[in-house]
């Protein structure tokens, strides 16, 4: 199952970075972010979502398959700083 979510105002910005979650429930969700928000951004945009995409009230951690990257709610890094700039797609790990 796919669901698409953009954000308008992003989708023509050359600072803007295309993310696509792959979740527990095989759900894609691909969403846009500027290249200069943090990871936490990531974080709780996902936090926001309901139990549609996610498990409700389960802990999860983001991953990058290729090369193996674990990225935790306390990097204060940009996502351009991770390379997750121009792309990515990231995985949706339960604890």
């Amino acid at each position: 199952m796919v669901y698409i979510i953009f954000d308008l105002f992003l989708a023509d910005n050359p600072n803007s970075t295309f993310i696509k979650f792959r979740t527990p429930n095989d759900t894609i969700i691909q969403r846009r972010f500027n290249k200069t928000d943090k990871l936490i951004c990531l974080y709780h945009y996902l936090d926001s979502l309901d139990e549609r995409f996610l498990l409700e009230g389960q802990d999860y951690e983001i991953i990058e398959s290729f090369p193996f990257k674990l990225y935790s709610r306390d990097l204060e890094c940009s996502l351009e700083e991770l390379k997750l700039y121009p792309n990515a797609v990231l995985t949706i790990k339960e604890l």
